[in-house]
C-alpha cells in the first residue's frame, strides 16, 4: 500500500472517529514528523529539499549551519538561488536551474571568514504517479574542509622534506666556505687597522678599511640567511619548561627596547597578569617575539607617530593570546595576506621570506595558532597568536626532567635573532616625529 492509498483510508475514517481518536491520530502524526526532523537534524551532511521551481521545502540543521540560514526566517516561498551568497554554490544552482540535470561530488568553496570546502550533489526524487506530485530534488552537502586541510598539510610536509634534503647540501657547500671567508676577512680587517694606526697618512687607509668592513658585514648577512634557511627546513622540537609568559615578554622587550627608542618608536605594552605560568620553550618563544617585533619596527619606519602595541589576554577554555600591532600601512590586499606565511614569499627587496614561516612552525609546535590582519582602525596590521595553557611537556628519551634553556639568548644570539627578515609590508612615508614612551598596566 503506497502513501496515497494510506492517506485515502485515513480520510475515509475521519468522520467516524471520536474526538479522543482524532487527538490520538494527530499526536501520532506529530510524533512521526518530529522523529523525522530529529533524524535529519542528526545527520552530519547538509540536506536541502527543493521542488522544480527551486523553492526550498526543507533544510536540516547541518545545511542551515553550513549556509548560515536562520531557521525562523526560512519559508517554503523562498527560492534557493536567492538564499545563497555570491559564490561557486550559487553559480552551481543557477546552472542547475537552467538545466535540471542531477550531478554528484562537485567540490566547491564556501565564502566566509574562514575557508570551508563542501562536496555537493543534487539528486532527483521520483514523483508519486498516483499523487501526480512535481519532481523534487535533494541537495546534499558533505563538509570536506578537514580533507582539504589534511591534503594541504601533506603537501607542506612533502615540500619541507624536499627543502630539508636541499638544506643538507646547502650547509656543506655554502656554510663551510662562508666560515673560512669570515675568518680571513676579519684577519684582513685587523691587519688593515694596525697598518692605519702605524701609518703617517691614516686617511689613505680609510677606503680599504671601509671596503673590508662591508665585506665582513655582507658575509655575516649571508651567513644569517643560511642559518634562517636551515632553521626553517630542519626544525627542532620545543623543549618545554614552566615559566611566566608576561615576564618573558617583558625581558624580550628590554632586549629590543634600545633599538626601538633609537628609531623614535612609541611602545605601548599592556599585559594581562591573570595568565598563569605554563609550559613553553623560552628560546623559541623569544625567536617568535623578536621576529614579529622586528617586522613591526620595519613596518612603521617613516610613518607619522610610529607606535607598536603589545597585548596579552587570558581567554576562556584554557587559552591566552598575544597580539602585536603597529600603525604602519598594513596589508595591501587579500592575495598578499593569504601568502604571508609561505616560505620564500616576501614583499621586501632584501627579504628571504623565511621569518613568518618559522614563526608559524614554532607556534604550531606549541599547539597554538597565528594569523595576521589589518587593524580595525584602518591603519596598520596586527599579528595575533593564541596558545593553550595546557601544553604537554615533551622531552627526548633519556633527557633529564630539569633539562631546559636559558630564558633569553646570549648577546650574539639576540643580535642574530634581531636581524631576522620578515614578510611585513613596509609603510608609506609619513611626516612628523614621535615621542618614545612605554606604558605598562600591571
Amino acid at each position: 500500500m503506497n502513501s496515497r492509498q494510506s492517506s485515502d483510508r485515513l480520510l475515509d475514517k475521519l468522520p467516524k472517529m471520536s474526538e479522543e481518536q482524532l487527538r490520538t491520530v494527530v499526536e501520532s502524526l506529530r510524533r512521526k514528523d518530529h522523529l523525522w526532523q530529529q533524524l535529519f537534524d542528526a545527520l552530519v551532511d547538509g540536506v536541502v529539499v527543493i521542488n522544480s521551481s527551486l523553492n526550498v521545502l526543507y533544510a536540516n540543521r547541518a545545511a542551515r549551519e553550513m549556509l548560515r540560514w536562520d531557521a525562523h526566517k526560512l519559508t517554503t516561498k523562498q527560492r534557493l538561488p536567492n538564499l545563497l551568497p555570491v559564490g561557486e554554490l550559487a553559480s552551481l544552482v543557477t546552472r542547475f536551474a537552467l538545466e535540471p540535470k542531477p550531478f554528484t561530488g562537485v567540490e566547491i568553496e564556501l565564502p566566509g571568514p574562514e575557508p570551508r570546502w563542501i562536496s555537493v550533489s543534487i539528486l532527483a526524487v521520483e514523483k508519486d504517479l498516483d499523487n501526480q506530485e512535481e519532481t523534487r530534488f535533494v541537495l546534499v552537502m558533505h563538509d570536506t574542509t578537514e580533507l582539504h586541510r589534511v591534503e594541504a598539510e601533506r603537501q607542506r610536509a612533502e615540500r619541507a622534506m624536499t627543502l630539508a634534503t636541499l638544506a643538507a647540501g646547502l650547509a656543506h657547500e655554502i656554510k663551510n666556505p662562508l666560515n673560512s671567508l669570515q675568518i680571513h676577512a676579519q684577519l684582513l680587517q685587523r691587519a688593515l687597522r694596525e697598518r692605519a694606526k702605524k701609518s703617517r697618512k691614516p686617511a689613505e687607509w680609510s677606503r680599504p678599511l671601509q671596503s673590508c668592513d662591508i665585506i665582513v658585514e655582507e658575509i655575516a648577512r649571508l651567513s644569517n640567511v643560511v642559518n634562517q634557511f636551515l632553521a626553517a627546513v630542519r626544525p627542532t622540537r620545543p623543549l618545554f619548561q614552566r615559566a611566566n609568559i608576561n615576564y618573558h615578554i617583558e625581558r624580550v622587550l628590554e632586549t629590543i627596547r634600545p633599538e626601538i627608542e633609537t628609531k623614535g618608536i612609541r611602545l605601548d605594552v599592556r599585559l594581562d597578569h591573570e595568565i598563569p605560568p605554563h609550559d613553553f620553550d623560552p628560546q623559541q618563544m623569544t625567536q617568535v617575539l623578536l621576529n614579529i617585533l622586528k617586522n613591526a619596527m620595519e613596518a612603521v619606519e617613516g610613518c607619522e607617530n610610529p607606535t607598536i602595541s603589545v597585548r596579552t589576554a587570558l581567554e576562556d577554555a584554557g587559552w591566552y593570546r598575544i597580539s602585536i600591532s603597529d600603525n604602519g600601512v598594513g596589508i595591501p590586499n587579500e592575495e598578499v595576506k593569504a601568502r604571508l606565511f609561505e616560505a620564500y614569499y616576501t614583499t621586501k627587496p632584501t627579504g628571504t621570506g623565511l621569518g613568518l614561516a618559522i614563526v608559524r612552525r614554532v607556534i604550531e609546535d606549541h599547539g597554538g595558532e597565528v594569523w595576521i590582519d589589518n587593524n580595525t582602525s584602518g591603519r596598520g596590521s596586527m599579528v595575533v597568536m593564541r596558545f593553550p595553557l595546557a601544553s604537554p611537556v615533551r622531552r627526548l628519551l633519556g633527557e633529564p626532567a630539569s633539562a631546559g634553556r636559558e630564558m633569553l639568548p646570549s648577546g650574539k644570539e639576540a643580535k642574530a635573532l634581531l636581524s631576522f627578515t620578515s614578510n611585513e609590508v613596509p609603510c608609506e612615508s609619513g611626516t612628523g616625529k614621535a615621542e618614545t614612551e612605554a606604558s605598562h598596566d600591571k
